[in-house]
């Protein structure tokens, strides 16, 4: 059964909306426990961790558009493939799995007496979908085999079958489980000596985990290793705590500190060079004696690695062996690794997809990492461009930003698509009334109050800035006026200006004087939106209008009672995408499902399955009714370019009967069982 993605129909997108400063560990933050192992370990961690910043339990809601969101901005449950918004809210009721979600504590609150500290912990608190919640309770984690209930991700309940506990357990989906581990140790080491008002259950000792559990959360950390999902988030949270969770940051510790038979050797310091030319490194803080640790190594466009070099940090002359990808074996002392680059020569390839309603075209198909591609889009009639999409030719889940109609060339080769949305290129501007998830698009900056948009952009600090507009129904007409594009990148959005005498030039923050400043590069800024006013913001300076001067203006003061706050108004045209449609067939089941709308590009999860068939269990979704497409398992994200068809999978599940025998007994492991599968 194959499982790759079509090239032309269907791809996942990875647009990373859910943007916030992601801080790295602190240099030096685990010296504390260098050396260390067992209890020694854990009461460093514990002094390093302890007394964190705290959020409030209102403010868990808040934190999760950062520490737990996807790619395409919905809410990452680890319980359910059901996709929320953030901004969905939170519910107590619920009759089926995906009506609501909700936080989840991991260590449920009973086991610590609802203590304020760990219940509004981040690092064990996660949200999912409420039924799967609810069906959880305050069962503990465990091994199932036989479920009496099943999620739609394929979390189980039912009787543990782990060694040393028999009774009711959990147990997330594989992907999972590492990150709950890693949860508990964190847990475990925090509130260690902590939790004297903690409660006994079948999984823990106040804050100690018990010895079935350690062993199986142990396993649990080794099979699935830290993700970038956890990595991500461990540092989110950083952001909101000022705490990290060190069994993400070293997943090692967790055997130093639990394991009797460790013998893995000790932790040694890792120090990165600093000033180096034309790129940068990273590598974790410290490693195992004898671990693999691998360099990574960011080039400058237009630049690619030479070498690497590692080399003991109190002796440049003792140096360490390091392959040519940039890997090195962990001495028993503190390195400090570097690595020197040099320019990239090397000419990248660039295709175009196929589009629909349109054509695009790129100022070259050939070019160096660094260079700036310059992209043109030509619409049928009726339709205008919504959104360029580059990602690395072959491999569509690593994308490149496009700020406007150009992208910086990357050193790999790319493949260029776009879409088209149906309406007028010239559509109408609607204002801004909540905060959407991704600000791109084209607007216009208008003040209401004097029914003002900004329109010449060429001192856009000049009295002369603006033309006074109709506003019916939180319409504006369009007849020509300058616009604003903003667009996503790196720290924030880019402004670049569509008209004037600053045409393609980006907005770059603000003068001395409080002036707007224009350039050829894009500047990053910070939108926000409340009770219809929207916050436009680069370094310390906001965009306000000076309504005793009749400017608009960047000001690093936003108090001066003559700023007045400005509104956006949207071209319409940008919010109509193409729409496509997928049909679910039965393929032999019964039952009925809608056919489910998709808009063009968009990521979105496919309806979970209704269908049904007698003696056989879904296994998921194919492009070809034998099998021979491809696969999507239920509830995956796709992207569609056209409308699709997608058939059910059955596996059918066959019946074991135990004949009548002499002289003895006879069982098997199971009743039902798959084809090919092994029965004892």
């Amino acid at each position: 059964m194959k499982r790759n993605f079509n090239r032309i129909s269907i791809f996942l997108l990875l647009s990373f909306i859910c943007l916030f400063t992601q801080a790295q560990i602190p240099n030096g933050y685990y010296n504390n426990a260098m050396g260390k192992t067992g209890d020694e370990l854990k009461i460093a961690l514990h002094d390093i961790i302890k007394g964190h910043q705290e959020v409030s339990y209102s403010g868990l809601l808040n934190a999760f558009a950062y520490t737990d969101c996807k790619a395409n901005g919905k809410i990452w449950d680890i319980y359910s493939n059901i996709e929320y918004s953030p901004s969905s809210g939170v519910c107590g009721n619920y009759d089926e799995e995906g009506d609501c979600w909700n936080r989840e504590h991991t260590w449920p609150q009973s086991w610590f007496n609802e203590s304020s500290t760990p219940r509004c912990d981040l690092f064990h608190v996660y949200p999912t979908d409420g039924f799967v919640n609810g069906k959880r309770s305050n069962y503990p984690f465990g091994e199932v085999n036989n479920p009496t209930y099943t999620s739609g991700n394929g979390s189980k309940l039912g009787s543990c079958v782990t060694s040393g506990y028999s009774g009711k357990a959990f147990e997330p989906i594989d992907e999972y489980k590492g990150d709950i581990a890693r949860s508990y140790f964190y847990m475990s080491v925090r509130y260690y000596s902590e939790d004297s008002n903690w409660d006994v259950s079948e999984m823990t000792n106040k804050s100690e985990i018990k010895p079935w559990a350690m062993t199986m959360l142990l396993r649990w950390s080794d099979e699935d290793p830290v993700s970038e999902k956890e990595i991500n988030r461990n540092n989110a949270i950083y952001g909101f705590q000022n705490n990290r969770n060190p069994f993400i940051d070293h997943p090692e510790y967790a055997r130093m500190i639990w394991d009797e038979n460790w013998s893995g050797g000790n932790s040694y310091s890792i120090t990165c060079a600093t000033g180096l030319s034309h790129g940068s490194i990273s590598a974790p803080e410290s490693a195992l004696e004898g671990s693999t640790v691998a360099i990574n190594a960011t080039p400058d466009p237009g630049y690619m690695v030479n070498n690497y070099s590692v080399y003991k940090t109190d002796d440049i002359n003792t140096t360490v062996a390091v392959s040519s990808n940039g890997t090195f074996t962990m001495p028993a002392y503190a390195v400090t690794i570097s690595a020197t680059f040099i320019q990239n020569n090397t000419y990248y390839d660039i295709a175009l997809g196929t589009v629909n309603h349109g054509t695009i075209s790129a100022s070259t198909y050939s070019a160096k990492s660094g260079t700036t591609i310059n992209l043109n889009a030509t619409p049928e009639t009726g339709y205008c461009l919504y959104s360029w999409y580059v990602y690395k030719t072959g491999d569509m889940n690593t994308t490149i930003t496009v700020l406007g109609n150009s992208f910086t060339m990357p050193a790999f080769n790319v493949t260029v698509m776009a879409t088209f949305a149906q309406g007028d290129a010239n559509g109408d501007y609607v204002k801004v009334t909540s905060a959407p998830t991704d600000w791109s698009g084209d607007y216009i900056l208008v003040y209401e109050n004097s029914s003002i948009s900004a329109n010449v952009w060429t001192g856009v600090d000049a009295s002369s800035c603006f033309v006074t507009k109709t506003i019916n129904n939180n319409t504006i007409v369009n007849d020509g006026m300058v616009s604003i594009t903003i667009a996503t990148m790196s720290g924030g959005y880019s402004i670049k200006v569509n008209g004037g005498t600053n045409d393609g030039k980006y907005i770059s923050g603000t003068s001395g004087s409080n002036k707007i400043n224009f350039g050829t590069t894009a500047s990053a800024n910070t939108l926000s939106y409340q009770s219809g006013d929207v916050t436009i913001t680069s370094n310390t300076s906001v965009m306000r209008y000076n309504a005793s001067e009749n400017r608009f203006r960047y000001y690093k003061a936003a108090t001066y009672s003559q700023q007045k706050a400005v509104q956006l108004y949207k071209k319409t045209a940008s919010t109509q995408p193409q729409t496509h449609t997928i049909h679910f067939d039965p393929n032999g089941g019964i039952g009925s499902m809608n056919d489910q709308n998709v808009n063009e590009f968009e990521a979105t999860a496919l309806q979970a399955n209704t269908f049904t068939r007698e003696g056989f269990v879904f296994d998921g979704w194919n492009t070809q009714a034998d099998g021979s497409g491809d696969f999507h398992a239920d509830g995956a994200t796709v992207t569609l370019l056209d409308d699709l068809t997608l058939y059910a999978q059955w596996n059918q599940l066959f019946t074991i009967t135990l004949a009548d025998v002499s002289h003895g007994s006879i069982s098997a492991s199971v009743e039902q069982a798959f084809e090919e599968t092994e029965i004892i």
